[in-house]
Order: structure tokens, then sequence, then C-alpha cells
């Protein structure tokens, strides 16, 4: 669970004396608008010493007792119990609907997460016995890395985003399989053993994706881009969403054409081998597609 607000208990050895503490040059947000109710338990005059203090120096510090201390441990109080109710909802039940709207809030919830683990480097604490506030950077510094930095920096790692991400990339990779013949008509099961062999490759303009005659070991589908297909003096050209190379694929023979690629193209690749070993879970898909696969032939 996301942590509220850094633990407020230091080694005694490292609590600065109400001498130390008051020479720090330190300035904070809210310097006149501390807790007057704290400050004043400590004896007269001590909310005026605590002011004084603050506006010496020129290093930027957070006063604990601070309403921005306040008002920002409320704030992200709110977006951590939103994301321990929405997430695991999200993850039960997936929904299409206002998918921008939560992928933008959960990038927003990552990024204060971030910006927390920041802040906490500069948020004064307060001493073993809450007596003295203490604005001291290096202390600070040494009691967030010894008790709650990891555990902040595990939290804010953005988890939900990249499930996000692998999310898209699965529908994207699941679109492109569904227009080719031979997978079309297969279930989601099958489709779902064929996505993560799928191999993402990225080919520069003029690039020989593969040569007339060389073995047939892998097919294509672009997710974006222009391929030209080049056989018999004729070029083809493919674009987004289309695929190449299954005919060779299947029949472990050689390349029928020339492949280049005519702009920067990102395609996703499925090997022979991987296509195969999926097929020996799959007997009753594998006739299909090799029927296919031959009439493909053909038409070519």
């Amino acid at each position: 669970m996301k942590r509220l607000e850094m633990d407020n208990v230091v080694e005694d050895k490292e609590v600065p004396s109400s001498s130390t503490a008051e020479a720090s040059a330190t300035a904070s947000p809210g310097t006149d608008d501390l807790d007057p109710v704290h400050l004043e338990a400590q004896g007269p005059g001590s909310l005026e010493r605590e002011r004084a203090r603050q506006q010496e120096g020129g290093v930027w510090v957070i006063h604990p007792l601070s309403p921005f201390r306040r008002y920002y441990t409320l704030f992200m109080m709110v977006i951590t119990l939103e994301n321990l109710v929405s997430l695991p909802v999200e993850m039960m039940m997936p929904s299409h609907d206002g998918n921008s709207i939560h992928m933008g809030f959960s990038l927003f919830c990552d990024t204060m997460f971030l910006v927390d683990v920041a802040l906490n480097f500069r948020m004064g604490i307060m001493s073993k016995d809450r007596e003295v506030v203490i604005l001291d950077l290096h202390t600070i510094k040494k009691t967030y890395l010894k008790t709650w930095f990891i555990p902040d920096l595990l939290s804010a790692f953005p988890i939900d985003m990249i499930l996000m991400i692998a999310e898209i990339l699965a529908a994207v990779c699941r679109t492109l399989l569904k227009k080719v013949p031979m997978f079309k008509a297969q279930g989601a099961n099958f489709i779902n053993a064929v996505l993560p062999k799928l191999v993402f490759e990225v080919f520069q303009e003029g690039d020989i994706i593969f040569r007339e005659k060389a073995p047939g070991d892998r097919m294509f589908f672009i997710s974006e881009g222009n391929v030209g297909i080049e056989m018999d003096g004729v070029q083809r050209e493919l674009f987004d969403g289309d695929y190449f190379g299954e005919v060779g694929l299947l029949k472990h023979g050689m390349r029928a054409a020339t492949a280049r690629a005519l702009t920067i193209c990102r395609v996703f690749s499925l090997s022979a081998d991987s296509l195969h070993q999926i097929l020996h879970s799959f007997p009753h898909v594998k006739q299909q597609i090799q029927e296919t696969a031959v009439r493909r032939g053909r038409n070519n």
C-alpha cells in the first residue's frame, strides 16, 4: 500500500539539539501559517522562533506542521485509496469504455507517486518524542532512505500502465492475426497461444526483409509501414494490417519473392518453429492451416 506520510521516528543519535535545530537555515511552504496550537504548547514565543528559523536560509524544506503538508497528505491519501479500489476492479472486469480517461488518470497518479518520492527528501520530520522539528536535509535524507524509500519506490512503479500497454499490444496483435485467413477461423485459445510467440521487429526504408530463394523461416504482420513484394519483375505493395511470408513458413520451402521495406516498417514476426510448437497442442488446427496455405500458394 502506498505510504501516506514518512515515518516521523528517527534514532536518538540523529536528533539535533534545540539549539542546533534553531540554527538550521531553512525555508518552507506555509512559513506564516504554521500550527500555533502545537508550537505554543512548547513554550511562549515558540511560534515566532519557528517562523524566524524557517526564514533565515534558502533551503526549501516542507515543514511538517504547515497547511501545505496537511493538504498534500490528504490529497495523496485520496488518490491512493482510489487506486486501491479501481486497479483490482479494472483487472478483474476490464472495460473498453472510457479507457482514455482511465489511462490519463492512471498516468497522473503514477506521476504523483514518483513526485512524492522526490518530495519526501524535503519533507521535514518530527523527533521521536515529537518535541523537535527536524529540518536538516542530511538527517531527513538519511532517515527516509533507512525507512520508507524502498517501499515508496516500489509502490510508485506504474504496474497499471504496464498492464494497460500490454493489453493494447495484445489487442493490436490479435487484430493482425484475425486478418490472416489461416488464423481467422481459429478460436480464442489458439490465438492466445500465438500472441506470446510474436516478435516485434523494425526495418528501415530500403531494408531487405527477405530475399527470393531464401529459407522461409517466419511470416510477418505489418503493424505500421509499407512493404514491397517483388516477384518476376512485378512489385506488389502491402500496407498496415497486411501480412506476408506465410506459405514458406508452413512448407519450410524457399521464398518465392523478395520483400523490401518501402518505408520505416514496424512488424511482428512468427517463426516456423514457434508455429509448429503451437500446432502440436492444437492438432485439429494443423490440417486447416495447411489447406489454407496451399490455396494461398496457388493464388500467388
